[in-house]
């Protein structure tokens, strides 16, 4: 494959050519401008898929360069690159008409169900994904990364394919401020520690005169605040506090924030 290290990005072609963290930095240095705002979770992103091997070399979408020597499209792969460290490959079109800026990525986004098969029911699928999405974010700092790479998702589902049906199950019984996908992903979690445990607090959860008191307090919580509690990482916190209090057996006196990593710590005394 050519290297695109002498490449004059200006002149017109449409070639493939191996990329080097480099000539990525001298790209983005010398033409990223009049570009769109960069995007640092797409690049965390695109950098997890080169560095786990998941990057497609054949990708057939082009980084672009418009004859007035600017990258038109492609700054997020080109920063992708950099933050890997390694080598990518790429289709790139140079000496591009700048009007065609105005048709350039104006497509839809393809979602994360529309790259994964995890079931092949479409409905059970998004369910799955929608609960892969959620704990992906719960477990990731705001901005750090957007979503999972299917690979990723395949990993996280086979490796708990009982506790993410679990939860997307729980996420289609649709009941208003409830059955929420950042209680769904707290939900996936206790299943995975105390599958028989989970399944009885979610039935006091789902139901007005549940048996265990943790469950109907988190009920209680989440249909009192309804579209009020609007932060996703309050609604989860607050269902892994009242989880924590199942596990140990105590009652919660009122609903706070909790970690998994408290579980030897929280949870209100009866």
């Amino acid at each position: 494959m050519k290297n695109a290290e002498k490449l004059d990005p200006s002149k017109e072609l449409d070639d493939r050519f191996l990329i080097h963290p480099p000539t990525a930095e001298k790209w983005l240095a010398t033409f990223n401008t009049n570009n769109r705002r960069l995007r640092p979770s797409w690049v965390n992103y695109l950098a997890a898929q080169m560095l786990s091997g998941e990057w497609r070399q054949d990708h057939p979408d082009p980084i672009i360069f418009a004859s007035a020597r600017w990258i038109m499209d492609g700054q997020h792969r080109l920063h992708a690159g950099v933050k890997a460290a390694i080598p990518f490959a790429s289709r790139i079109v140079g000496g591009a008409d700048e009007s065609l800026r105005e048709y350039i990525d104006t497509g839809l986004a393809r979602a994360l169900e529309d790259r994964v098969q995890l079931d092949k029911s479409q409905q059970v699928n998004k369910l799955l994904v929608h609960v892969i999405n959620g704990l992906f974010q719960m477990q990731h700092k705001a901005g750090e990364r957007i979503k999972p790479t299917p690979k990723e998702a395949h990993q996280l589902f086979l490796g708990n394919e009982q506790s993410f049906r679990f939860a997307a199950n729980f996420l289609g019984r649709h009941l208003r401020a409830i059955t929420v996908v950042a209680v769904a992903a707290a939900l996936c979690e206790f299943h995975m520690r105390q599958p028989k445990l989970a399944e009885e607090f979610t039935d006091s959860l789902l139901t007005p005169d549940g048996l265990m008191q943790p469950g109907r307090m988190l009920r209680d919580w989440l249909l009192l605040g309804g579209t009020g509690i609007t932060l996703r990482g309050k609604i989860y916190e607050g269902t892994v506090f009242c989880a924590i209090a199942a596990i140990k057996g105590q009652d919660v006196k009122q609903v706070r924030r909790g970690n998994w990593t408290d579980l030897g710590v929280i949870g209100a005394q009866k």
